[in-house]
């Protein structure tokens, strides 16, 4: 199964291409790609973007996670969207599955069908996953 970030990375990349973002983590970073005469804004995480494309920036990236999430649930039953996020975050190993219910949240699952999930995991695979 695909991980959720193939769903939107190939048009996150071409969104970050047009609109001039590019990662920094230090000020020598910065400098050696930043344009002269150009305003840019901190995003956090380290994602720079010059200033008069902020807004544009944030409407497509939260444009493009919806339609990535659309075609994970066209493609991927909730089950198997949850295992694949269990399974990301490690929760089997950790017996902790508030990192995979963060990561779910936006799709609107809730916490009992995560959990109900996670057992039902254990249950039928628990031998061959710890």
């Amino acid at each position: 199964m695909i991980s959720k970030s193939d769903y939107i990375e190939q048009e996150q990349t071409k969104l970050f291409e047009r609109l001039g973002v590019f990662f920094t983590f230090s000020d020598e970073q910065f400098h050696r790609k930043a344009i002269k005469a150009v305003a840019y804004a901190s995003c956090g995480a380290g994602m720079v973007v010059p200033k008069v494309n902020v807004n544009e920036l944030s409407g497509s990236l939260g444009t493009i996670h919806k339609e990535g999430m659309k075609s994970d649930r066209e493609t991927n039953s909730n089950a198997a969207i949850i295992r694949r996020e269990l399974f990301n975050y490690e929760c089997f190993y950790t017996g902790d599955i508030s990192d995979a219910v963060d990561s779910l949240a936006a799709y609107d699952i809730s916490h009992d069908e995560i959990f109900n999930v996670y057992n039902e995991t254990l249950r039928t695979e628990g031998d061959d996953i710890l």
